[in-house]
């Protein structure tokens, strides 16, 4: 078994995130809310719900670079 298999979307980031601790993500999922979600969110992640358009996709992103330029700038 591989480092990555049978882990979510936040395991992954979390992994990412020891080694580049000011990296940002956004998180898609085709799944409903849930617990998982809302740890993402608690940990100032983006999360965008399948099926998205291209507006919400760009909205999502628009604001996890916002977040980002704020904390960078403030």
């Amino acid at each position: 078994m591989s480092l990555l298999e049978e882990r979510d979307g936040l395991e992954i980031f979390e992994m990412i995130r020891q080694l580049f601790l000011s990296q940002r993500a956004l998180l898609v999922s085709g799944h409903a809310p849930n617990d998982r979600m809302q740890a993402a969110i608690d940990r100032g992640l983006g999360w965008l719900a399948k099926p998205y358009t291209i507006e919400s996709l760009a909205d999502s992103v628009a604001k996890a670079l916002e977040v980002t330029l704020e904390s960078r700038l403030g």
